[in-house]
């Protein structure tokens, strides 16, 4: 049974095939969730070889930046620079943080992984 209505580490059907081939870079995009703005890109996918973004939360919550698998993505403009969320920044905000350190660790892709799946089955 899945958990979630999608693989969280891929980009939705319809999303900018710009964006989904890495033609598009994200970095400086405004990132919004359900409720309200959560920070700008810091690094995409393309820049990082896989496909999430990282997010700077700049004063939303200051001094973190959090890993958010393509998944969560509804929907890119970009003409508008602006990056929509399904999620909301409650759950956002108690989402793992990115970590440089463990980035590129099988264990850290499945711990982030596994709390976006748990919040589109409490969704």
């Amino acid at each position: 049974m899945f958990r979630n209505p999608y693989d969280v580490w891929q980009w939705r059907t319809g999303i900018a095939t710009a964006v989904t081939t890495g033609t598009q870079n994200l970095a400086g995009f405004e990132v919004r969730a359900t409720d309200g703005s959560v920070g700008t890109v810091a690094e995409d996918g393309d820049q990082l070889g896989t496909t999430c973004l990282v997010v700077d939360n700049g004063s939303w919550m200051p001094s973190r930046r959090m890993m958010l698998p393509a998944g969560t993505v509804e929907d890119v403009d970009c003409a508008a620079g602006i990056i929509r969320l399904d999620r909301t920044g409650s759950q956002l905000r108690d989402s793992p943080a990115y970590d440089p350190e463990s980035f590129g660790r099988p264990h850290y892709y499945d711990v982030v992984a596994h709390y976006f799946a748990d919040t589109y089955q409490d969704a």
